[in-house]
């Protein structure tokens, strides 16, 4: 790129790559790092790797000269086709187009920068769209749950630092072997199909899973059991409660929501011999305040997003693998308890 913009452009993208690097050596985490400098994790794993491979060198911005800034028809026919090829093909984790993610593409590619939110309206241009609601529970008492964070989470929290308890978050979800689709662009008119087996040979496996955080939220720990073919019932959280205080030492604080399982006459029994452990609830209708939603939100928008089980044993075996790989990934767990903690100790 000859012209002055050019030239600005391809510094400030060389420098953010160099202070990624050193933000890493000085021990910051991916997560910390991809905030700092408004980047997509994934995309300061490529800024490590390459600086692994070729040093500083690795981190220099490989374009030529005289390049406008800003994308031509060649350019946008090119795009389509980089687009057309995955996000997995490019580097990054997650198996979706954003806006942001695009607009990274386009940077480290043709060396020329698009803000996230005009990335967009090119991509219109292109013939391609997004669909896909989100939704909210009606039930929700917004009121309810600040004072929840007002007065119970903050109770919790003192109490954890003042025995040094471990506090430990905890929740269920349920995996089928229908696909769980993510929204993606694509051209317009040309909906992507994914297989996946009739209503009445779908396969399920529950899951239970405890992010184990320490009072000042510095430290995590994952632990999970799954249950294929089956419901959690009263006897499985006993068991999953029971499994816990032997993992952990010290004094355990489970907060997790209303569910019936989880005031079951089992659980009760169990709690009235166990001295380690004390109960908290979740106010209703709050899942962002719970690290574990967000961990299954990776789970099904990550490593099981678009895929298809053939078989319990399958299913067990792909999402064990996931969640073994976020055990040993501390960015990870750390960056979901922070995020649910910002919620928590945050407005709503």
């Amino acid at each position: 790129m000859g012209t002055r913009r050019g030239v600005e452009e391809k510094i400030e993208i060389e420098v953010r790559r160099r202070t990624a690097v050193r933000m890493r050596r000085q021990g910051h985490s991916i997560e910390a790092i991809a905030d700092a400098l408004e980047l997509d994790a994934s995309t300061v794993h490529r800024y490590l790797a390459s600086y692994r491979e070729s040093g500083y060198e690795g981190l220099l911005v490989q374009w030529s000269s005289g390049r406008p800034p800003k994308l031509e028809e060649p350019e946008l026919r090119e795009l389509e086709e980089l687009l057309l090829i995955g996000p997995g093909e490019h580097g990054f984790s997650e198996s979706f187009w954003s806006g942001g993610r695009v607009a990274e593409l386009i940077k480290e590619r043709f060396g020329v920068h698009y803000h996230e939110r005009y990335v967009p309206e090119l991509l219109r241009r292109m013939g391609w769209s997004i669909q896909k609601p989100s939704t909210r529970a009606i039930e929700r008492n917004d009121e309810l749950i600040e004072d929840w964070k007002g007065f119970q989470w903050r109770r919790i929290r003192q109490r954890a630092k003042r025995k040094k308890a471990t506090i430990v978050f905890i929740d269920e979800t349920g995996v089928l072997s229908s696909p769980y689709l993510r929204r993606t662009w694509a051209p317009k008119g040309e909906t992507p199909v994914v297989d996946k087996k009739a209503r009445g040979a779908r396969l399920r496996m529950s899951l239970i899973g405890a992010i184990a955080v320490d009072s000042a939220f510095t430290e995590t720990r994952l632990f999970f059991r799954s249950f294929p073919g089956a419901s959690c019932l009263g006897p499985d959280f006993r068991s999953f409660l029971n499994y816990l205080t032997k993992a952990i030492d010290g004094p355990l604080i489970v907060v997790w929501d209303g569910l019936r399982g989880h005031k079951s006459r089992e659980v009760k029994e169990f709690l009235a011999t166990c001295k380690q452990l004390t109960i908290e609830f979740f106010p209703p209708y709050a899942p962002e305040l719970n690290p574990v939603e967000y961990l299954w939100a990776w789970l099904k928008n990550k490593p099981l997003a678009n895929y298809f089980f053939s078989s319990l044993d399958h299913m067990k075996d792909k999402t064990y693998k996931a969640l073994r790989a976020a055990q040993a990934e501390g960015d990870l767990l750390l960056a979901l308890a922070l995020h649910a903690l910002s919620y928590l100790e945050g407005p709503t």
